[in-house]
């Protein structure tokens, strides 16, 4: 029987042009998984590491990077190693150079059982209407897209949960992470949010799928599926 995904938490930080480095603070729960949304205009640099305050540091995976322009938006997950961070966990991000403001943010889930990843898709287009078409491989997974603009803006879901956004302390560059909340039924759908002016985007969106079976503190990883990510099945 597949469990079920639920939003757990979020946080955001930044950057400015000084240092390689900023911190997003965020506490979760043995096996959440944590996603990492990051926005930068720029092409010129990349993330070069996203890495937590757990000993060892879990282990996170680029999903995808994609540029329009003047703006780049990463997202990276933790789904590589079961998280747990405590309270007062730190999340640092690391890019290739200075002399860029960055800004981030984390939301952890809890349940996802695949990977994130699955059917990625990078968006580049332009408007005040940000959006992503999608179409659900699992019954109960969740599709997450992240959006960064190269302005100060607010974001608002037309389509979806907005579960974190952030602006830059120097007011360059913004970024949101929003996701279908389960309320998608496998089909063809969009997640949306609308700026207040149109501007260049880039984005990035994937698909969480839910364990197996319910989860527990024990995983042993494996196959799901040909051609699938690995999966984490709880072990008794």
């Amino acid at each position: 029987m597949a469990g079920t995904i639920s939003f757990q938490n979020s946080a955001t930080g930044s950057k400015g042009t000084g240092g390689t480095t900023f911190t997003i603070g965020l506490s979760s729960t043995a096996g959440d998984v944590v996603v990492v949304a990051i926005a930068y205009p720029s092409n010129t640099i990349s993330v070069s590491s996203v890495q937590d305050a757990n000993s060892p540091p879990s282990t996170y995976n680029l999903i995808s990077r994609i540029n329009n322009g003047g703006i780049t938006t990463e997202v990276w997950s933790s789904a590589s190693s079961p998280t747990l961070l405590p309270t007062g966990g730190t999340i640092t991000v690391t890019v290739s150079a200075s002399g860029i403001v960055c800004v981030g943010v984390a939301v952890s889930y809890r349940g996802v059982g695949v990977q994130p990843g699955l059917g990625t898709s990078n968006i580049v287009s332009s408007g005040s209407s940000l959006q992503s078409s999608f179409t659900l491989f699992v019954s109960g997974g969740w599709r997450v897209a992240a959006f960064g603009v190269a302005s100060p803006v607010v974001f608002t879901a037309t389509s979806g949960s907005i579960r974190a956004q952030a602006i830059d302390g120097t007011s360059v560059v913004s970024v949101c992470l929003v996701d279908s909340s389960g309320v998608f039924p496998p089909g063809s759908s969009i997640l949306s949010v609308t700026i207040p002016s149109p501007l260049a985007y880039s984005g990035v969106s994937f698909e969480m799928d839910p364990f197996l079976d319910a989860p527990s503190v024990n995983y042993s990883r494996s196959n799901y599926g040909s051609g699938r990510p690995a999966v984490f099945s709880n072990s008794v």
